[in-house]
């Protein structure tokens, strides 16, 4: 996988707000944007740092968004 500060994130609930996200996410690390496409039910975070944003990917720690 080619590295990327972006991490994508499928099925996400359709309640769920950017603020939640980057709530959620900022633990890892610091989050620069949040970006959900609502029709498709995706979001996309774009970390400050790429080691994070690997880490996450890695981790798959925001699937499907339910805590």
């Amino acid at each position: 996988a080619k590295a990327t500060r972006n991490v994508y994130l499928g099925g996400l609930d359709e309640s769920v707000t950017e603020s939640q996200l980057r709530d959620d996410l900022s633990r890892f690390g610091p989050i620069d944007q949040v970006k959900i496409v609502r029709d498709k039910g995706i979001g996309f975070v774009h970390f400050l740092s790429i080691t994070v944003a690997m880490r996450v990917s890695l981790h798959g720690a925001a699937e499907g968004g339910q805590g």
